[in-house]
């Protein structure tokens, strides 16, 4: 049967309730103080410490408006723990460091740090509760027709910036002014050495840090790096390319993508040709509203929700179904695929502060040559940078070193994570600001992308920065890492037939996911010689009788796998036995869920 997996409801952060013994903190250098509060940090169900750090908008003339850095510091679990902390540089650029911990993002890792070190959240100036920069594209986020023309278009820039310019010079809120504030933090901390983690612009970020005050890094891990050098959005068009390429090869070589659509490349240069004529208005399901929604499907909207998508292995076995139903003329799929992708990643970024970090470090040094000779003869083409462009002539320009886009050389130790089928920062991105730093290692997942996530790699991260070496890092399980089995749309039906004796138990649970309620029913069903076997109904979607792969229920905990569409259930009986408490998670997405016992 034909079902699309609307349970995806966009790139939700899970909760884990863990409770750790009282925080000790480690021995500082005397510095000024930052005076810390206790603070709850809901999603992992335990104390932080919290405060603010006041540092001048302008750090050159020391005078006029004062921002208050937002700080977060989540305490390491040893009993005697080091005295360099862990300091955690967040994406976008625009994402709030802070928001991260709260929302438990990253968790495992951040959990890995923490075994021996603090780990320090500082939301950088124009983001979180630092004098955040937000625009205004999209007023409704949950119209999911806007995620496909003002969102993209940048239809209000003009007046964003007008009113962020009564609350902030846009021309201050770059990167390396950004690190100097990062710096001040550190020394008001009285931390004399720091290690650092970045991913995605978080490593740009990194390593202006590391150019600026190297002597203060004790090791840095970047994961998708993005150099100075990088001019973003330049070169996604080949990262596109590159990820495409590989999501064709590898439906090719799996015997059931291969079967369900023989020449997946056809197809998507099927769907494009369709929209090179113009927009095309499609019918979508809009999971948020729970009702069908018409958008316009431009060719850069289809294109750009394509890159979200190939951000994360798990989205990309939805993606050959959704090219497939696109060369059909039916773009609905792959248009919820990305609107709730799309509605999570823009709640998150601080737009206006991304303008004045690309206005001012990318934009300027992209050329008409480079923009022909990179993106010509791609699927993703130049529209994405001439859109950053045009947006670029109306914001205000900030400056930045001379120096600022040579590579930036280093004898810090530094390990480097990259994927071969990252979108937007490819590995030999990455191997090119490798060659400046003299002590660094650069690890590549032939299946990893730019939203990866496993045990291995954060192992190997947590691992280099407790030993500040590469020396003797065993990555091997990283060639391990492969794709999640690709989702081609048929989902089997669970046996309607039981051995006599068998004993059936229904449960029900609503799934929560933003605003979404789904019903799901599960039937488990015990054979006589104590076997499990189970079956999901989605009512509010008019699917029964699913078939559950894997079941298990051994000492109060219960673990079920439905590999057709990625998803998963861990739960713990209930203490009155009435039913089972834990996570499901389709994909990227984890929410809690409750089974209650009919």
């Amino acid at each position: 049967m034909r079902y699309w997996p609307r349970l995806i409801a966009g790139t939700i952060v899970g909760c884990c309730f863990l409770h750790f013994a009282a925080p000790t903190m480690p021995a500082r250098q005397k510095g000024p103080e930052i005076k810390l509060e206790p603070c709850r940090v809901a999603a992992l169900n335990e104390e932080a410490r919290c405060g603010k750090y006041d540092v001048y908008e302008d750090r050159d003339t020391r005078t006029g408006r004062k921002i208050a850095l937002n700080i977060l510091i989540l305490p390491t679990l040893a009993s005697k723990p080091a005295a360099d902390p862990v300091f955690y540089l967040e994406g976008g650029p625009g994402v709030s460091a802070v928001n991260t911990a709260r929302s438990g993002g990253r968790k495992a890792l951040i959990n890995k740090l923490r075994a021996e070190r603090d780990v320090v959240f500082v939301d950088q100036r124009g983001t979180g509760q630092s004098n955040p920069l937000k625009c205004d594209f999209v007023r409704d986020p949950d119209d999911m027709a806007a995620y496909f023309s003002s969102a993209l278009t940048y239809d209000t820039l003009t007046q964003c910036r007008d009113k962020l310019e009564k609350v902030a010079n846009l021309t201050l809120y770059t990167t390396p002014i950004a690190m100097d504030d990062l710096d001040d933090v550190r020394a008001a901390l009285g931390y004399d050495k720091i290690n650092l983690y970045g991913g995605s612009y978080g490593t740009r970020a990194g390593l202006v840090y590391i150019r600026q005050h190297g002597d203060r890094v004790r090791s840095a891990v970047l994961e998708g790096v993005t150099p100075t050098n990088h001019k973003l959005p330049l070169h996604f068009a080949e990262g596109v390319q590159n990820a495409l390429t590989r999501l064709f090869d590898d439906c090719a070589a799996d015997p059931a993508c291969h079967k369900a659509f023989p020449d997946l490349k056809s197809d998507f240069s099927k769907a494009l040709e369709a929209l090179d004529k113009g927009p095309i208005n499609v019918e979508s399901y809009n999971p948020i509203k729970k009702q069908a929604q018409e958008i316009s499907m431009s060719r850069g909207a289809f294109m750009e929700h394509v890159r979200f998508l190939l951000y994360s292995p798990e989205l990309m076995t939805y993606l050959p179904l959704a090219i497939h139903q696109s060369s059909q003329g039916d773009y609905g799929g792959l248009a919820t695929l990305g609107f709730v992708f799309d509605r999570q990643v823009l709640t998150l970024i601080h737009q206006g502060m991304a303008f004045s970090v690309l206005c001012a470090e990318d934009a300027p040094f992209i050329t008409e040559d480079e923009i022909k000779r990179v993106t010509g003869g791609t699927y993703y083409g130049d529209w994405s940078v001439r859109r950053s462009l045009s947006a670029c002539k109306q914001w205000p320009r900030g400056k930045i070193p001379a120096n600022y886009s040579e590579p930036v050389k280093s004898d810090v130790p530094v390990l480097i994570v990259s994927g071969e089928i990252d979108p937007v920062t490819p590995a030999p991105i990455a191997a090119e600001a490798a060659r400046s730093l003299t002590k660094s290692r650069q690890i590549v997942g032939r299946s990893w992308s730019h939203g990866s996530s496993s045990d291995c790699v954060n192992g190997l991260m947590a691992d280099f920065i407790a030993r500040a070496s590469a020396a003797g890092l065993d990555a091997s399980c990283m060639d391990k890492i492969t794709r999640p089995s690709f989702f081609t749309g048929e989902v089997a039906l669970a046996p309607s037939g039981h051995p006599a004796g068998t004993l059936t138990t229904t449960y029900e649970g609503v799934l929560v996911i933003a605003s979404q309620k789904l019903r799901l029913v599960l039937h488990l069903f015990k054979s006589p010689d104590q076997q499990y076997t189970a079956a999901l109904d989605s009512p509010d979607q008019g699917a029964s009788g699913l078939a559950v792969d894997v079941v298990t229920v051994k000492d109060g905990a219960l673990h079920f796998e439905m590999k057709a569409i990625g998803a998963s259930y861990d739960g713990k009986m209930s203490s009155d036995g009435s039913g089972f408490e834990g996570e499901f998670k389709q994909g990227p997405t984890t929410a809690p869920l409750a089974f209650k016992k009919k």
